[in-house]
């Protein structure tokens, strides 16, 4: 049997494999990439949480949710508090949570 033997490569991570075994290591970075990105915008943008009857699971369950119940907010049936208190509006200390958007 004769033996063939290879130039090692040269250069960054250069091994003596011929084979391409970088192909799965790179699709699994590159959609943990992906997720990790798309999970990121997801929690710094939470418009659209709610979709009847369901919540996003990338961000966290409402505790209250507007009175005013604007298109695309959560029902008051899915925050766990309830609806805002409004008196607590009314006083000044809180901004109307319409303009949370």
């Amino acid at each position: 049997m004769q033996t063939v033997g290879l130039a090692p490569r040269s250069g960054f991570a250069g091994t003596e494999r011929v084979d391409r075994w970088w192909i799965a290591p790179a699709a699994t970075a590159s959609g943990l990439l992906l997720l990790f990105g798309y999970l990121t915008f997801r929690a710094f943008n939470p418009a659209h949480v709610w979709f009847d009857p369901y919540i996003s699971p990338t961000v966290a369950p409402p505790l209250f949710t507007s009175p005013s119940n604007y298109p695309g907010s959560v029902p008051v049936e899915l925050a766990w508090l309830g609806a805002f208190p409004a008196w607590l509006l009314s006083t000044g200390a809180v901004r109307d949570l319409n303009t949370w958007q």
